[in-house]
């Protein structure tokens, strides 16, 4: 949808320090100042989010604009500009996807990560859904990241890396060896086979599961004492974290002993 131009103008007299007028056509255009949306962003979601509005058209308006500076500051980090410039367009689409629904998660909007999720899923089914939880979880952070730059370091040529990162993306979208995401409608045996092709037969010894509510946790619990009493079971440590104050969502970590 268009965004009515009169929320752009308002922003501007609101936050002159942020745009710069430059006329294409003929036509004066604001143009955002990187540098200064960085600094300013904060300021400009609290206003947008307090700003008393009516209208059905203009909620819309207010949406809109909230996702495209979003994106906007997500686009500005430079992490993510080397994320994009090896990232085929369908990740990139779902990383994005993704980097909204952490700045939603960390500002505590549980039904608007679902929302995102179920978008994700909807674009590409069970991959959509994994490069979010990649995202939402610190995985690109914690391993993509530096292993993009190690092979940058290694490769040299741009098309040599680009191949490679997403080769290696995809071959994460099945088997994930780090983490298991638990769900309503996983079972015990699920879970336990998922510890079994990791903890077993790939011999991996820190394992992160994570889910959401109680009901799961009891689940992950049942399973944990389960795999206690089986022989052929290495045994293991694990600490149940909560990612989030009172907000329902848990890591376990699983420290296999040697």
């Amino acid at each position: 949808m268009a965004i009515d131009i009169a929320y752009w103008t308002d922003l501007y007299k609101k936050f002159p320090e942020v745009f710069q007028i430059i006329k294409i056509g003929g036509v004066n255009i604001l143009k955002i100042l990187p540098s200064k949306f960085k600094e300013y962003f904060p300021k400009i979601k609290e206003y947008l989010k307090d700003k008393n509005i009516g209208s059905k058209e203009q909620v819309l308006h207010k949406t809109e604009i909230l996702k495209y500076l979003t994106l906007k500051e997500i686009n500005f980090d430079e992490k993510n500009k080397l994320i994009k410039k090896y990232m085929k367009g369908e990740y990139w689409s779902l990383y994005l996807l993704g980097r909204r629904a952490l700045i939603e998660k960390n500002n505590y909007n549980h039904n608007e990560v679902m929302k995102i999720k179920n978008e994700g899923r909807q674009l590409a089914g069970n991959k959509g859904l994994r490069i979010i939880n990649f995202v939402i979880q610190g995985y690109f952070e914690e391993i993509f990241i530096p292993l993009l730059k190690h092979q940058i370091g290694i490769l040299k040529i741009d098309s040599e890396i680009y191949t490679w990162f997403n080769t290696f993306l995809d071959s994460q979208m099945d088997f994930f060896p780090r983490a298991i995401w638990v769900m309503n409608n996983d079972s015990d045996t699920e879970i336990k086979m998922d510890l079994y092709k990791r903890c077993v037969t790939n011999a991996f010894k820190n394992i992160n599961i994570h889910t959401v509510g109680e009901d799961n946790c009891k689940k992950i619990e049942d399973t944990f004492i389960e795999l206690g009493k089986d022989k052929s079971f290495p045994k293991f440590d694990f600490k149940k974290k909560e990612e989030l104050p009172k907000s329902g969502l848990y890591t376990y970590a699983i420290v296999i002993k040697n």
